[in-house]
């Protein structure tokens, strides 16, 4: 049963990532709308990107990537929570698990960052649909076997093993204060983009701004890291689905 720092502390998580779902799919409604102008993409000329497309892009990344990867570190978040309970009883360690949890998000935002940079380059040699979908069915193919592939990769296995032990993770990466806390939130957001970043290449093929998508890519993340059956089974069904489609892409190209 939940103490009241833990329900606190997930009812403001799960508040956060609401928002940014929300967000998500008010911005993915503007986008149907054919009078509305897409607030996430600039238009399709030969123009460069203006810095303020580029922000507009970041952001959509950064709300993206908030919005999937909160749930899937609220098992961390409540064991790290749990732990400084109990080795640091009558102490105010909240300021500390929110230092985690920002620490943890700062590096999906420089994750952003690279994913942004990558739409970019996309863009720029005319490779996204006006739904921010890779057009050519090659390098959609490429970029599915890719990811498909990762997943039965041992980096892949490294990073999950970690992120499925919440207190096997603290405990060899336990550091004291707030700086402690902000470097193993940074710890972990980097062993997190090291499981998920090759899922995350999905989004190119399916529509950037693709909500369902984002929800399906968000389960299956979420569910490697907590269903107590085999994640070895769990990562070779996802794989083995992106290396088919991939595949089927390719050769119907």
């Amino acid at each position: 049963m939940f103490k009241k720092q833990q329900l606190n502390i997930l009812l403001s998580l799960g508040a956060l990532s609401l928002a940014a779902w929300g967000y998500l799919l008010y911005a993915q409604q503007r986008m149907a709308t054919p009078l509305a102008s897409t607030p996430w993409m600039p238009d399709t000329t030969p123009l460069p990107w203006s810095p303020m497309d580029f922000a507009m892009v970041y952001s959509m990344w950064a709300i993206m990537m908030a919005a999937m990867m909160i749930p899937a570190a609220i098992p961390m978040v409540l064991m790290l929570t749990r732990v400084y309970r109990q080795w640091a009883p009558g102490s105010r360690n909240t300021s500390k698990i929110f230092i985690f949890v920002f620490s943890y998000l700062l590096m999906w935002l420089l994750f952003s960052l690279v994913a942004t940079l990558v739409q970019w380059g996309l863009d720029t040699q005319s490779a996204l649909s006006p739904q921010m979908a890779v057009q050519d069915h090659i390098l959609a193919g490429g970029i599915l076997i890719l990811s498909g592939a990762y997943q039965f990769s041992r980096q892949k296995e490294a990073c999950l093993s970690k992120c499925r032990t919440p207190l096997g993770f603290i405990l060899t990466e336990w550091q004291e204060g707030g700086r402690g806390a902000a470097r193993m939130g940074v710890r972990h957001g980097l062993i997190c983009i090291g499981c998920c970043w090759a899922q995350m290449l999905v989004m190119f093929v399916v529509g950037v701004m693709n909500v369902l998508w984002m929800g399906i890519i968000a389960l299956l993340v979420t569910a490697e890291k907590i269903l107590p059956c085999n994640p070895s089974l769990i990562r070779a069904l996802g794989g083995s689905f992106l290396l088919g489609w991939g595949v089927m892409l390719i050769a119907t190209s």
